[in-house]
């Protein structure tokens, strides 16, 4: 089974780019979940916005879960947080929902 994060534009849209998962994962986000990711300068954020399950027919009475695509937007972190690769992102995309208040 494959698992992969489609970036979209704000509010939906063509998909700018994806990022696999691995299919071992267990955590299936759900809409509304924000999904981060670590890189070497940072964090790149992302807000669900749906979940697309596709299967495949075995027979005439079974299925069986072959892909599950993942359609988020980029979302604005608190300064010093984010990576550049992800501010650039937003930039371009012109993200307007930000990360969650972190309590400050």
């Amino acid at each position: 089974m494959e698992i992969a994060v489609h970036v979209v534009p704000p509010g939906g849209g063509e998909m700018q780019f994806t990022i696999p998962i691995s299919e071992d994962s267990f955590y299936r986000p759900i809409p509304g979940d924000y999904l981060n990711f670590r890189e070497d300068d940072g964090l790149c954020a992302f807000y669900v916005l749906n979940v697309h399950h596709y299967y495949e027919k075995l027979d005439a009475s079974r299925y069986m879960a072959e892909n599950i695509v993942i359609e988020a937007e980029p979302v604005k972190l608190p300064d010093g947080i984010g990576s550049e690769s992800h501010l650039t992102l937003c930039t371009t995309l012109k993200a307007n929902r930000h990360y969650p208040n972190l309590g400050t």
